[in-house]
This record gives C-alpha cells, structure tokens and sequence, in this order.
C-alpha cells in the first residue's frame, strides 16, 4: 500500500557539518522522501521548523524543509505542510534554502504554507542567499496549487542573489500551477 509521513514536527535542527550537496544530500533536511514504491507516498500535514546551520564553512550547502523523490504510478500528494523559519549562524552567500523540492513523481503540491527570509526568533534575515517556496525538476505531471508562499528578510547583503516563490528547473512534463 501507499506510504504515508503525516502530522509530524520537525523542529530545531542545528548542525555545524559543512555537507556540501543539495536535494536529499542538503546539508539539514526536514523530511527526505526518496521513493521508487509504485503504491506512491503522501506527505501531508507535517510543520517543519527551525532547521539552523551553524557552519563557518563558505562550501556551497542547501537547507531543505521536504526532499521528494517519488513515483510516476499514481498521484501522490504533497499537502497542508507549514514549513518555515530557516537560518543560518555564520554568514555564507552559497547557502540555498529551499521549502519543498520536488524532484521527481507525478505530485499534487496543494495548500502548503511556506515563510522563508524570516529567522526562528521572527527577525528578518540579512544574509545574500538563494531562497526558493518550491523548486521542481519533476519530468512528469505536476499540480502545483493553493499554496501560500512568503519570502521576507531585510538589507540582504551586497551580492545579488535570486529569489523564487516558485522555480521549474526542467523543460519537460505537464504543469498545472494556479491560485497560489
């Protein structure tokens, strides 16, 4: 049958390990589903919080809340999870803080709550970093809806970085992406 990672917290992680490497290789990772159960895997209703880096390394890392790697045999659903407040102690320009990576499956992204930029005790973060709500390399069908994105932080360092509510890193599978 179909797996499931429900209505968990994944709270205060703090790591001073400078793992290079992004995806379910990121640095500190929320929850890593990596997945070939052709049943599919649902995610849903988990609130993942407070995931800090404390290294003084300038290696390039990523902080990700949901790492999803999953089927193409059915529909598996990403949904209702809160993810926010990422930091990092020492200032490094190569850190990537994503929210939810969908790497692969074809996935129902719906109703997640995402706030990144903003640190654990509500101040806003300073630091010139990637940020991304959702990031999809997924070559299959894809619905990305009623989701509600936010990316604060204040004064953000003098090298330009991109920021992205929403980025699609591969050309090819169906993308429905609407009322976000």
């Amino acid at each position: 049958g179909a797996s499931s990672i429900t209505n968990n917290t994944v709270r205060n992680l703090y790591t001073t390990s400078p793992t290079a490497g992004a995806g379910a290789s990121s640095a500190i990772s929320g929850i890593i589903m990596n997945t070939t159960n052709a049943a599919g895997c649902n995610v849903t209703g988990n609130t993942i919080d407070s995931l800090v880096l404390g290294s003084s390394s300038s290696t390039a890392m990523q902080i990700t809340g949901i790492f999803y790697n999953g089927t193409t045999s059915v529909v598996n659903n990403i949904s209702g999870n809160f993810i926010h407040s990422f930091d990092i102690v020492n200032a490094n320009s190569n850190v990537t803080f994503t929210a939810i990576d969908n790497a692969a499956g074809t996935n129902n992204l719906v109703n997640n709550m995402i706030r990144l930029g903003i640190r654990p005790d509500g101040t806003d973060m300073s630091n010139d970093n990637i940020i991304r709500g959702i990031s999809s390399n997924s070559g299959s069908a894809t619905n990305i809806y009623f989701n509600s994105i936010y990316i604060g932080g204040a004064n953000v360092g003098a090298t330009a970085k991109n920021t992205y509510g929403f980025i699609r890193t591969t050309g090819s599978g169906t993308y429905d992406i609407r009322n976000n």
